[in-house]
């Protein structure tokens, strides 16, 4: 990136009611398939690491047919490393950008302790070659 070029960049803002959640599966929702008639019912399970900073999650989908029957089961699996805010203002500044702005959403609106995103406007530094 250019000396002065733009770089913008958003990211999960950590949800407290996410991290702290049990490590229980739960209900989520339920959608049915246009194509099979069949239903989905969508169950989460997190588990939030706190020395790592990473969430791991189990989504499991359970897809029955007409009768209630179970025909499939399917699981899968993400994990997300949160980052938060002091954390990104160091990282940024320290790999030579400048904060220019800092949101809570791509509408422009502040970053709160509500917020689900932080999106950070920032500026690329000049650097001195004489190191």
């Amino acid at each position: 990136m250019n000396d002065g070029g733009t770089f913008i960049v958003g990211i999960r803002f950590p949800s407290i009611d996410e991290l702290t959640s049990a490590d229980v599966e739960e209900y989520w929702k339920s959608y049915q398939d246009s194509d099979t008639g069949y239903t989905t019912e969508v169950y989460i399970s997190s588990h939030y690491d706190a020395i790592k900073q990473i969430q791991h999650n189990l989504t499991t989908r359970k897809i029955r047919n007409d009768h209630k029957t179970l025909i499939k089961g399917i699981q899968t699996k993400i994990d997300l490393r949160y980052t938060f805010p002091q954390e990104m203002e160091h990282l940024l500044t320290h790999s030579g950008f400048m904060i220019t702005s800092v949101y809570g959403d791509w509408k422009k609106s502040a970053l709160t302790s509500q917020s689900t995103q932080m999106i950070y406007v920032c500026k690329k530094q000049r650097v001195d070659s004489k190191a």
